[in-house]
């Protein structure tokens, strides 16, 4: 196989010199493998012309047999490297952008020679299938009345198993400027913030009035009056991801209800603040899915991957 190999490229091209430089041999060795091969099949398959080789008729019948299959086991072989090599990462979308994406750079540099592959999902439940290594998953509790998320579920660890990653602490932000202009004092005047959603039926404002003591949120088509609604939150604007809401709350548009995991940078810069005297609340919670019988790559993300959840967290 290896003298087969060495006359495919030499064929290919045209110089016993210039395959010798593809295959980092001597231009000798590779004569060497090609007067074995002929000596074998007990056929001619180069005219040595100068410094140029011809393919003899039985030369390029030859080529013409062995290069598809070769061609085959090099696509074979480098499939297996970048299986090797590759992690497949499912998570939702706005996790990926505001969290994964910006804390990757910290593991290429540990990991420079694993590829990580993110493909990201508007579900909020992510499921694991077959080509796919780990996933971060989100379920939302159907009420959770502990403001401070002490009951949240807290699971260790374990080889493949799901693993708990953080608690989906959420609280109302917003933009300094609304908040200034909104007459705002304290939750009894709540409702003269316009309200963003991000969710379906806003289950998240449902269940955080719920447990805050306020009146269920209302819809409308246009924007809430300032001094209208106090005694309750008012929805005027609704988006199909986290990552979009969160920019129409740093444009002033609304107030959005969001675990800092997801703002941390619009807080940290201050284009969004939190809402005075309003409770965080655990709504929910990230799970981390591994594929069983994870490769070594993937056990070594996954354990870089664990070792963010105090940053997770914060």
């Amino acid at each position: 196989m290896n003298a087969v190999r060495v006359f495919e490229v030499a064929a290919r091209n045209g110089s016993l010199k210039a395959a010798a430089e593809e295959l980092a041999v001597t231009p000798s060795a590779v004569s060497h493998q090609i007067k074995s091969l002929e000596s074998g099949l007990g056929v001619v398959l180069f005219e040595r012309r100068n410094n140029a080789v011809l393919l003899s008729d039985a030369g390029r019948q030859f080529l013409d047999d062995v290069a598809p299959p070769l061609r085959t086991i090099d696509r074979a072989a480098d499939a297996l490297l970048r299986s090797a090599s590759e992690v497949v990462v499912r998570l939702g979308v706005s996790l990926a952008v505001r969290w994964l994406i910006p804390r990757l750079e910290s593991f290429k540099k540990r990991h420079p020679k694993i590829r990580i592959r993110l493909e990201t999902t508007h579900n909020s439940a992510v499921p694991l299938s077959p080509d796919v290594d780990l996933a971060i998953s989100y379920s939302r509790y159907p009420e959770l009345p502990d403001l401070n998320g002490s009951e949240a579920r807290k699971r260790p660890a374990v080889s493949n198993g799901p693993v708990f990653l953080i608690a989906d602490c959420c609280r109302p932000v917003l933009s300094p400027a609304l908040l200034n202009q909104s007459g705002y004092r304290g939750l009894e005047d709540i409702g003269r913030i316009p309200v963003l959603s991000a969710t379906q039926d806003d289950w998240d404002w449902t269940l955080w009035s719920k447990i805050v003591g306020l009146a269920p949120p209302r819809g409308t088509q246009g924007k809430a009056l300032p001094g209208e609604g106090a005694t309750g939150i008012q929805v005027v604007d609704r988006f199909d991801t986290d990552d979009t809401a969160i920019h129409g709350a740093v444009a002033g548009m609304g107030m959005i209800l969001m675990p800092s995991v997801m703002t941390q940078r619009e807080t940290e810069a201050g284009s969004l603040v939190e809402l005075p005297a309003a409770p965080s609340v655990v709504l929910g919670e990230y799970e981390l899915l591994t594929t069983p019988r994870p490769r070594p790559v993937v056990e070594k993300f996954r354990s870089w991957l664990l070792k963010q959840k105090p940053e997770l967290a914060a």
